[in-house]
């Protein structure tokens, strides 16, 4: 049963246009915004910082390297979020009544919605983890190395089953498409700015700081990044005195500090997963204090 309602909530995402898009709409605006004209800012700043010292392909690495970072860590939240359509139409059209009534226990359904997001959050990021890197070597001649994409995707895996619980969380709120569309496009708006795409977490004042590094897909994004720049930084600010490189870190959102304290890697994730699974929790709460859920 369970393995036929998560073919079924996959089925109903897929069918859904306006879902899809909705989940990359995101890491649509990203890439468009940073091709015409936020990625030559940060260019042109790094040469300005340095000089000519590093080559424009290296710049280019980089930069397009840290794109990547940020644009995961987005989209393994606007996706997984997309997936739990299908549970807000269930509660929209009272179809939830028919499972309700059905003889199946009462976690299976919400446990199908988890596992059918988590898959689709993984399956939507892995396209730009595949494409993105070849679009990089082709502007560049640099690659990515296989030990980064593996990491990369490991990080998928993790981000995403967060995310499940977290969006599970927050989906399960929502009575009625409207008001879920509407979240969408606010949250897939506003992680764009948590996750320091749009503006650069370190030119922002250390309380807005402090608070940005409170969110959970801050601390995700930060180490999709340091995975994904660690070689690009290495290649780029090779010749130079390493305080450049560490500006650009702090600066670029690939180091995360609280209260001026480095966050580590292993301290964001586990940071990351128990919000998460907070958030599992409460999500069960609540569906079981709706009277009309399972």
């Amino acid at each position: 049963m369970v393995k036929h309602l998560i073919s079924r909530n996959l089925r109903i995402y897929f069918r859904d246009k306006t879902a899809v898009f909705f989940s990359l709409l995101s890491a649509l605006i990203v890439i468009i915004l940073y091709i015409v004209f936020l990625a030559k800012m940060q260019n042109d700043e790094i040469t300005k910082r340095v000089g000519d010292i590093i080559t424009p392909e290296a710049v280019t690495y980089l930069v397009h390297s840290w794109i990547l970072g940020g644009l995961l860590s987005i989209t393994t939240i606007t996706s997984v979020l997309g997936g739990f359509g299908g549970m807000v139409l269930d509660r929209e059209r009272s179809v939830i009544m028919d499972f309700k009534s059905a003889p199946i226990k009462a976690w299976v359904y919400p446990f199908s919605h988890i596992v059918a997001a988590f898959l689709i959050g993984v399956f939507i990021s892995l396209i730009p983890l595949v494409i993105y890197p070849i679009l990089i070597y082709l502007m560049t001649g640099y690659s990515l190395t296989v030990m980064q994409l593996a990491q990369g995707f490991g990080l998928i895996l993790l981000s995403s089953l967060i995310n499940s619980f977290a969006m599970g969380l927050v989906c399960s709120f929502f009575g009625t498409v409207g008001a879920f569309s509407m979240a969408s496009i606010i949250i897939g708006t506003t992680v764009g700015f948590i996750n320091g795409l749009y503006v650069p977490i370190g030119i922002l004042s250390p309380t807005v700081q402090n608070v940005l590094a409170a969110f959970p897909s801050a601390n995700v994004a930060k180490v999709f990044r340091e995975v994904f720049t660690k070689d690009a930084l290495a290649t780029a600010f090779s010749g130079v005195p390493s305080i450049f490189g560490e500006e650009y870190k702090s600066i670029y959102g690939i180091v995360l500090k609280f209260s001026d304290k480095e966050i580590s890697d292993t301290l964001s994730l586990a940071y990351a997963a128990v919000v998460g699974l907070v958030a599992l929790c409460l999500m069960i709460l609540n569906l079981q204090r709706k009277r009309e859920e399972i």
